[in-house]
């Protein structure tokens, strides 16, 4: 069947998210985040989508899966046994079939173990109707808009095209709220020891406490100084990289933070000496 898409609106270079709840609750939501993920390939209709969104889905929840499926723990006990085949809705007649033998064979344990594994990928597979309600959900947010549409059968059907409104998202107050969690303590003193050896020296409290302040620094001059910039710069950046997939703006985007760090190379080397001093 030919087809003709007739593209209308373009993503910018970056969008910076100010709101940090938006940014957990959409871009980081696991039902929402692989819309924004598949939408990288370029404008697709609600059909591409769907299937690419569970393509996706599968990949990553598959390996878990599959070591779930692996450690089920198949009774012998006959309630429990339905218990579990209702749980991952085997059809009455394969209940039936595992229910009426007096023992089950490998090649049994080997079939429910695929069931699990189907019924638990089936589970968190969506339908069109419901990644509709999630692009609209970023619709009103612009993080996704509908760049056009796309003919075909000779003009008697149209489809909506979809795409992300940037090619990088960029959030600006969740890395700074980030300093203050458990989570960044544990990694900077685990970075504050395995530095201390390679400088041959203590790794006191001190020495993390002032760490902790070079690398909200770092994190500062390599992401939101960039961020600024090309916030600041958008329209020139979005020209200057027309054309450019969201891969290659990634990389744009990773260069430059390298870039503006080397640039005060010295001032870091000699900041990161004096926690240790």
């Amino acid at each position: 069947m030919s087809s003709q898409d007739f593209i209308e609106q373009h993503p910018v270079a970056v969008k910076i998210i100010d709101d940090e709840k938006l940014y957990t609750k959409l871009l980081e939501d696991p039902a929402i985040e692989p819309i924004i993920v598949v939408l990288r390939e370029g404008p697709l209709t609600l059909d591409e989508i769907e299937s690419r969104y569970n393509l996706h889905v599968e990949k990553r929840l598959l390996p878990r899966i599959e070591k779930a499926a692996e450690d089920l723990e198949i009774p012998s006990d006959k309630v429990c046994l339905a218990e579990l085949l209702n749980e991952i809705s085997c059809s009455d007649k394969d209940s039936a079939m595992f229910l009426e033998k007096d023992s089950l064979s490998p090649d049994d344990h080997s079939l429910i173990r695929s069931l699990y594994k189907e019924c638990k990928i089936n589970k968190e597979k969506k339908s069109v109707t419901s990644i509709y309600r999630y692009i609209k959900k970023l619709e009103e947010h612009d993080l996704v808009f509908q760049v056009g549409r796309r003919i075909e059968s000779g003009g008697r059907t149209t489809k909506a095209l979809y795409g992300r409104t940037a090619k990088i998202f960029i959030p600006s107050i969740y890395t700074k709220a980030y300093w203050n969690s458990s989570r960044s303590l544990k990694i900077i003193e685990s970075i504050t020891k395995i530095l201390a050896l390679t400088l041959g020296k203590e790794a006191k409290e001190s020495s993390i406490d002032c760490l902790k302040e070079v690398i909200k620094s770092l994190d500062k001059a390599s992401s939101h100084e960039v961020a600024d910039l090309m916030q600041d710069h958008n329209d020139e950046i979005t020209e200057i990289t027309k054309g450019m997939g969201f891969k290659e703006m990634d990389k744009i985007y990773d260069w430059i933070g390298t870039l503006v760090l080397l640039l005060n190379a010295q001032e870091y080397t000699e900041k990161i000496r004096e926690c240790f001093g």
